[in-house]
């Protein structure tokens, strides 16, 4: 049977390598990077945690708790009736501090803290606690396709009881050890470039990048819902650049729309020849003199990025403006925008789609 619910976004927090976490801004200023690795902008922590708490927590973990509260707080949501988080590699700062303390005290003595915060649901566990929240709360650990599996979870229990009110998010961070392994692996640039030159550097690799993005869902126009969510789709490993085309196709069929009713294409390009190649040509041959965009200069590449993207998205549908950082091409000035479309790729191999309308 054809799904009739219609999702909505009803609130925005996110913190990320650019000034993102205040959402009465959008990407007024531009934060640039002359190294492959970019950090976060963070926020006042004592505005959303308690001091007392605050000195107990990672940096991580305080990042994703900080970005929580601002999206609930812009949601005007007390209590979620679940809370579903995504993560590549989990909060990977304490993982490796805790691996590192096992060489180096010869597996004595160990602080338990790095174990104990080293864990994937340590942020979903600390919003529950934060907010008193008892209801659903689950982490999905799926590498490239984590933040899509957890938006898939939502929009299943939001389709079973339309009535709940879902706090999403995502987060991954930098980590020195795996930035040099993925370097070593040629999946990173070997020399520093300038982040918003990103995509005029030629050879392989992109940058390393690191966010918390959260998200509030519901089935309810809000008076300040950012975008309606149509549908998420992921797909593992094409073969091609037409099969990649095929699926977009389905997406939009399955939504009743078809490729001319597309304003604007968001494309996770990470600023690699070799791995952007099959998104770019898809996108190039259903889209066609459409507005294109990039947002991986902004935040870097990491497992959930795409989390970035459909922030971008959210806010470009409630602002109808396009920041002119992201912009690829100069395409037809736009008298409105009403249908956003997302595709991101990690390493070439998880892609996926995700696609908004103006709310």
């Amino acid at each position: 049977m054809e799904n009739t619910t219609t999702f909505y976004v009803q609130g925005l927090g996110n913190i990320s390598p650019q000034k993102t976490f205040d959402n009465n801004e959008f990407l007024n200023e531009i934060s640039e990077y002359n190294d492959n690795v970019l950090p976060c902008v963070l926020p006042e922590f004592k505005n959303y945690i308690h001091p007392v708490a605050l000195r107990r927590m990672s940096r991580l973990l305080r990042i994703g708790l900080s970005a929580a509260k601002i999206c609930a707080q812009d949601a005007q949501l007390d209590m979620p009736d679940a809370i579903i988080t995504a993560s590549g590699y989990g909060a990977i700062g304490d993982t490796s501090n805790f691996l590192w303390e096992i060489l180096n005290n010869g597996e004595k003595q160990l602080t338990p803290t790095f174990f104990m915060q080293s864990t994937y649901n340590t942020i979903s566990g600390a919003i529950a606690m934060n907010m008193k929240c008892n209801n659903y709360n689950t982490t999905y650990a799926h590498r490239g396709f984590s933040f899509e599996n957890a938006l898939q979870d939502a929009l299943m229990q939001l389709t079973d009881t339309p009535s709940k009110r879902i706090l999403l998010g995502a987060f991954d961070e930098t980590n020195k050890e795996q930035h040099a392994i993925k370097q070593f692996d040629g999946l990173h640039k070997r020399k520093n470039i300038n982040n918003l030159t990103l995509f005029q550097s030629d050879g392989l690799g992109t940058i390393e990048g690191e966010g918390a993005a959260f998200f509030t869902l519901g089935t309810e126009k809000t008076p300040n819902a950012y975008a309606k969510l149509l549908g998420v789709k992921t797909i593992y490993r094409p073969e091609d650049a037409g099969e990649l085309q095929s699926q977009i196709h389905t997406l939009l069929t399955e939504n009743n729309l078809d490729a001319n009713a597309i304003d604007v294409v968001i494309n996770g390009a990470g600023g690699d020849t070799q791995l952007d190649a099959m998104s770019n040509i898809a996108l190039n041959n259903l889209f066609d003199g459409k507005q294109f965009l990039a947002f991986k200069h902004l935040c870097g590449d990491y497992c959930t990025a795409a989390s970035f993207g459909m922030w971008l998205g959210c806010k470009i549908l409630q602002h109808q403006a396009i920041p002119e950082i992201t912009k690829v091409n100069q395409a037809a000035p736009l008298s409105s925008i009403k249908n956003v479309l997302i595709l991101n790729h990690f390493w070439g191999k998880r892609y996926s789609l995700i696609l908004l309308q103006q709310a």
